[in-house]
């Protein structure tokens, strides 16, 4: 996902790399930032993920994402938190399905919530354009392997390069 503060382009990709389609009905994204946790988007019974695809969900002001991607509202309660913070995916059941947490250098605990193994960590003052699954599709249950923050230009619905 992309977070360069402060402007609303900030997005959330979806992948999945399973054989069979996902049913996102009913699931949530369910944010964590400084002001505390929030339910960011709620998928409704025609959203799902074909075998292989991607989904973008993003800020309704962000310009640059695909046709037919989905969209939160600006003016919620915040947008991804920068300093520190988590995502999780809850199923229809409120099961996580997936999560992550990331912090700048080891200040803040994101929330044992919304961390896998070890949060992900960034120097202060670091240009950062992207947190992505590295390589693509991972997914260890470690954050901080699976996830990597780089500066290399985001692919909303694409294989991360």
């Amino acid at each position: 996902f992309f977070f360069p503060p402060p402007t609303p382009r900030e997005y959330i990709e979806l992948h999945n790399a399973g054989t069979c389609a996902v049913s996102l009905n009913n699931w949530r994204i369910v944010t964590r930032t400084g002001v505390g946790p929030f339910d960011l988007f709620t998928f409704g019974p025609a959203h799902s993920i074909a075998p292989g695809g991607y989904l973008v969900v993003a800020d309704s002001a962000h310009p640059n994402v695909p046709i037919g991607s989905l969209r939160w509202m600006s003016n919620i309660a915040g947008y991804l938190g920068n300093a520190v913070g988590g995502l999780r995916l809850l199923d229809h059941t409120g099961a996580v399905v997936d999560r992550v947490g990331w912090a700048e250098g080891a200040m803040v605990d994101p929330g044992a919530e919304y961390v896998e193994g070890s949060w992900v960590t960034y120097l202060p003052g670091r240009a950062v354009l992207t947190l992505a699954r590295s390589p693509n599709g991972q997914d260890t249950n470690r954050n901080n392997v699976d996830f990597v923050f780089s500066t290399t230009v985001p692919s909303p619905g694409a294989r991360n390069m």
